[in-house]
């Protein structure tokens, strides 16, 4: 009887467990409400909907390796290891305490708590937390750097590196920003 209980509290085991050994013992097995038919307009509607949201992030986890040019279009945390490029359109592009990247770095908002060796172009801020360690130059109009953080390298602001540089900054704000 106890196995029983701890089973049913068990997350591992999914409601097909459940039914099987409710079956065995002679219960009803009558499917579960997610197993009867679905319309395909519900099934439709529902992946519009994941496919509209955007404001989700993604982890790049510590275990990958890329090299090459990286394009994302949404919220992304990168812990793993980067050598090439990084174009990154969403707002926010955060490089974790565990990430190493040696790429140069465009986006709208960049925050670094790892390594970075390369330049870091924002249309909006740069951060560098305590963590970080950056040696290249950063372009953006709002910049920062905690204390601890390592740093090598310039920082412009006043907007004339962006033009330079790609930035994803609109056509109407990178021309506010060079103003």
């Amino acid at each position: 009887m106890a196995s029983g209980i701890l089973d049913d509290l068990n997350p591992f085991r999914g409601d097909d467990y459940k039914r099987k050994s409710s079956a065995a013992k002679g219960h009803d097995t009558k499917p579960i409400a997610s197993e009867q038919a679905v319309p395909e307009q519900a099934i439709a509607s529902r992946n519009t909907v994941a496919a509209q949201k955007t404001d989700e992030l993604s982890v790049l986890g510590p275990t990958i390796r890329f090299k090459g040019e990286l394009v994302a279009n949404e919220d992304l945390m990168i812990q793993g290891q980067i050598e090439g490029s990084i174009e990154h359109e969403a707002r926010h592009l955060t490089i974790g305490s565990k990430g190493k990247i040696k790429a140069d770095i465009h986006g709208n908002s960049i925050i670094v708590q790892g390594e970075v060796d390369g330049d870091l172009y924002a249309s909006e801020t740069v951060v560098v937390e305590a963590s970080a360690r950056v040696r290249g130059n950063i372009y953006a109009p709002r910049v920062a750097i905690k204390d601890g953080a390592r740093f090598k390298g310039s920082i412009d602001m006043d907007g004339s590196g962006l033009a330079g540089g790609k930035s994803t900054a609109p056509d109407s704000k990178m021309a506010e920003i060079l103003a």
